[in-house]
């Protein structure tokens, strides 16, 4: 069954209210990145730590870790993924939901009528 769920712009970017690790927040959903992105303040707030070093292994402004608690969009809890591996840095967002979200859901940009709607995939 599909869910319809209303976005807003930031800037040119769509964003979608959202529950990551059972605190409020407001994503980009962005079909061009690979990974659920969270920024630093977010990882913050939900528990989730980083090891101080990037994936080269070097310290740097982007870490890698596993967000404690599903990412879902609010009023739509199917919409989920469980325990997403993240990446985060500083970004204008609490978070970027990329391939790694979409690619479980069939998802329709309707613009006209500012929504998302999300089928099983």
């Amino acid at each position: 069954m599909a869910s319809a769920v209303p976005f807003q712009y930031l800037a040119h970017l769509v964003t979608v209210p959202v529950q990551a690790g059972g605190t409020e927040a407001r994503f980009v959903f962005d079909t061009g990145i690979g990974v659920t992105l969270v920024s630093r303040s977010l990882a913050g707030r939900v528990g989730c730590r980083d090891d101080g070093r990037d994936e080269t292994g070097h310290g740097f402004t982007r870490y890698f870790a596993t967000l404690p608690g599903p990412v879902s969009v609010t009023g739509a809890p199917g919409i989920c993924q469980a325990d997403p591996a993240v990446m985060f840095q500083k970004i204008i967002c609490d978070g970027l939901a990329g391939h790694a979200f979409l690619s479980n859901f069939a998802v329709t940009y309707d613009l006209p009528h500012a929504r998302m709607i999300f089928a099983p995939g």
